[in-house]
């Protein structure tokens, strides 16, 4: 059931819109003279719909045949890649990839590395994490993992 709210209370009632917004995850419709206006909806549903547009737009390609085309299959690919979620995707995977989780169980020696401490160990982590997304967002040789010459 959509919720619907006059005008008013957009004037009056700002603050009960807002938590209506973030306690239904649904958007609140505005009527003014009984027309829906506007729409207002919390960042977080904002997200979640523009995600679900993307994939059916992802979906209705993958039906059509579209995807076997390289330039359409390199463009979604590449759209999914810059979206911020692929942050999880890039910790998960370098974590177990790479082994980055084993990093809080690692006790180096500490006469040989008397300054390695735990913000050492999460730097060295965040600097792996960030050097993995690189190649992956830029398309970059899976080697450059052990020859990169640049860091973060």
């Amino acid at each position: 059931m959509p919720l619907i709210r006059p005008i008013s209370d957009l004037r009056n009632k700002t603050p009960e819109i807002a938590k209506l917004c973030h306690e239904s995850g649904e958007p609140v419709f505005i009527t003014k003279n009984g027309v829906s206006d506007l729409v207002v909806m919390s960042a977080v549903a904002y997200e979640r719909d523009q995600a679900r547009l993307k994939l059916y737009e992802l979906l209705d390609a993958a039906e059509r045949g579209r995807l076997k085309d390289p330039a359409v299959l390199d463009g979604q690919v590449r759209r999914m890649l810059r979206d911020r979620r692929t942050d999880a995707l890039i910790e998960n995977f370098a974590g177990q990839w790479l082994l980055l989780r084993n990093l809080e169980a690692h006790r180096p020696d500490l006469p040989l590395f008397p300054n390695f401490d735990d913000s050492v160990r999460q730097a060295a982590r965040r600097e792996t994490e960030l050097l993995f997304g690189s190649v992956l967002r830029d398309d970059r040789p899976v080697g450059e993992l052990l020859t990169a010459d640049y860091t973060f």
